[in-house]
């Protein structure tokens, strides 16, 4: 008998290459399509509530800027920036768990993954991201690249990531049309190379729980992103 996940997961897999498939050829005004069908579809539906999902850009208290991103994962009692004509926001390092740059084929659009996860991995570590059995770990953001297609196979992946510079270089990669994953979980490499199987669909899954998991919430000091004079507050004397 056929595994009742898996075939779950495998309807899901072609939810998504359909609603993709469907898209594609809509005009180029039509902007974010897929990073629209990876969140409305998929992300918000199978993560937890404690976090939201949203476009927009990373700050650190060293004035780096990443630009635009594509998806971040950030916990929903932290504080963000909401862009108040759109659904973009404004995170502080502290507060963010991952990001996922979302490509409609990754291996003809790798150069411009590579920029944007440098952004975000230069990004500075003042503070305990992860705790792990209750000791804290000092790590960048988690970074993950998700293409619908562009990859045939595990080893023509893996020879790009080979060769991309561990500053460029995603922490985990996922390839929707085929299934193919190359990440890691519990600090242990993951490879699925089966495009018959939902597994890596399922790995990349696993590979964000674990991120929110392990997350330390931070309590940001919004002080330390601020220049010039420090105010103190002082109660009215009567």
């Amino acid at each position: 008998m056929a595994n009742f996940l898996e075939d779950q997961m495998k309807n899901i897999q072609k939810i998504l290459m359909n609603s993709y498939e469907t898209g594609k050829n809509q005009p180029n005004s039509i902007k974010g399509m897929d990073r629209e069908i990876f969140i409305g579809r998929f992300l918000r539906k199978i993560l937890p509530k404690s976090v939201n999902i949203s476009s927009g850009m990373i700050i650190d208290r060293d004035e780096n800027v990443t630009g635009q991103l594509d998806l971040i994962i950030g916990h929903s009692n932290s504080f963000s920036i909401p862009n108040l004509i759109s659904d973009n926001r404004i995170y502080l390092s502290e507060s963010v768990i991952s990001m996922i740059e979302v490509k409609s084929n990754l291996q003809t659009q790798w150069k411009q993954m590579k920029n944007t996860i440098k952004k975000v991995k230069n990004l500075s570590a003042h503070f305990t991201r992860m705790r792990i059995n209750g000791e804290d770990f000092f790590t960048r953001i988690p970074c993950y690249a998700v293409g619908y297609t562009g990859f045939s196979n595990i080893l023509n992946l893996q020879e790009y990531l080979q060769k991309t510079d561990e500053n460029e270089r995603p922490d985990g990669v996922l390839i929707i049309d085929k299934s193919l994953y190359i990440g890691k979980k519990n600090n242990s490499n993951i490879f699925c190379p089966n495009s018959d199987s939902p597994r890596g669909l399922i790995s990349f899954i696993l590979a964000i729980w674990e991120d929110i998991n392990n997350f330390n919430f931070n309590k940001p000091n919004i002080e330390s992103y601020l220049s010039g004079k420090k105010y103190v507050f002082t109660q009215k004397k009567e």
